[in-house]
C-alpha cells in the first residue's frame, strides 16, 4: 500500500462504518412499537368510539356477506344521483370538438 493512499483508505473505512452503524436500529423499541400506526388508523376511522365500546342491544352481531354486499349497493344505486342538478360543479364535458 501506497503512503498517498493509507489516509483515503482510512476514511472510506470510517466512512463505511459510519453508515452501517447508522442502519443499526434497536430492535425492542421497534417490536414494542410495531403495529401501533395501522392500529391508530383503525380507530381514527370508528365515527363514535362509545357506541363502538358499548354497542347498541338491538344492534345485530353479524350480517350474511351477501346481504351486506347488496345493501350497500343498493345505496350505491340509491344515492349515485340524488340532489345533481344540470350544470352542477362536478358536471364536466370531456367531448374533443
Amino acid at each position: 500500500m501506497n503512503i498517498r493512499n493509507k489516509p483515503l483508505s482510512l476514511l472510506l473505512a470510517t466512512l463505511a462504518a459510519t453508515i452501517i452503524a447508522g442502519c443499526v436500529s434497536d430492535p425492542i423499541h421497534v417490536e414494542e412499537d410495531f403495529g401501533n400506526s395501522v392500529n391508530q388508523m383503525v380507530n381514527a376511522q370508528i365515527y363514535d368510539p362509545g357506541t363502538a365500546s358499548d354497542p347498541d342491544a338491538t344492534a345485530p352481531e353479524w350480517l350474511y356477506g351477501t346481504a351486506a354486499s347488496n345493501s350497500v349497493d343498493g345505496y350505491d344505486k340509491s344515492s349515485r344521483f340524488e340532489n345533481r342538478s344540470e350544470g352542477s360543479s362536478d358536471d364536466f364535458d370531456i367531448s374533443f370538438e
